[in-house]
């Protein structure tokens, strides 16, 4: 535990040079649904004098955060078939692979949970089933609960390799931005803050997963690439 640890402090604090091909995209990226993001609280306040009228089922910031979490999900099989490609028959690394995959379909759950409101509607699935009143507060809280429920879910998921991509460190960097705007969101949505605000940090959050994966994968290509250029004894 203290090596993780010390592992990924490192990585926060000193990530290194990032993967080949992925800097100045992700630059561009992050600046691009920064001002996405201000465009529609701004269009929302000056045409209907509510921040978060672009944002909720349907609307541009909750369509952005789905096609986010849809790439990131084929970031991930992408990751998943290139570690299967280069592991060879080391268990390792195909076990590896098979984490990138259910990573993979739990961003996808998500982007399906954004678009169609599947934990809005199980909440009250729950209280039906179990005959609770859907007036009292606590019950109508159900659906924060079980969004907050996702990330021990990705944290178990993640555990078995965390050695592996503790090491992964712009990966590190990024799921780590995206943990705390996370948390801040469903402390917003529980406390009943501002929509903009929580939809905002969930767009962001969604933002700094995409880049993660995307500088895992990244990593891994570059990783294979120098392997391979050794293994040839061909300069890197």
């Amino acid at each position: 535990m203290r090596l993780l640890l010390q592992t990924a402090f490192s990585s926060l604090l000193r990530p290194g040079p990032p993967p080949t091909r992925w800097a100045r995209p992700a630059i561009a990226v992050a600046i691009g649904f920064a001002l996405f993001t201000a465009v529609l609280i701004e269009r929302g306040w000056s045409i209907h004098e509510n921040t978060g009228r672009y944002f909720g089922e349907g609307r541009p910031g909750t369509v952005a955060v789905v096609v986010l979490f849809v790439i990131s999900g084929v970031f991930c099989l992408l990751a998943a078939r290139d570690l299967g490609v280069y592991a060879g028959d080391r268990p390792g690394k195909r076990r590896f692979a098979r984490f990138w995959r259910w990573f993979a379909v739990l961003l996808f759950y998500l982007a399906a949970d954004d678009m169609f409101k599947v934990h809005e509607n199980l909440d009250v699935m729950i209280a039906s089933a179990a005959g609770l009143d859907d007036e009292k507060h606590w019950v109508d809280e159900i659906d924060s609960i079980i969004v907050a429920l996702y990330l021990p879910l990705m944290v178990a998921l993640a555990w078995p390799h965390r050695i592996r991509l503790a090491g992964t460190r712009w990966l590190v960097v990024c799921m780590s931005l995206a943990i705390v705007l996370f948390i801040g969101m469903v402390v917003i949505d529980i406390s009943e803050g501002p929509v903009a605000l929580e939809e905002s940090l969930k767009l962001f959050a969604a933002v700094a997963i995409m880049l993660g994966v995307a500088a895992a994968r990244d990593t891994y290509r570059d990783d294979f690439q120098l392997s391979g250029d050794q293994a040839s004894g061909e300069p890197a």
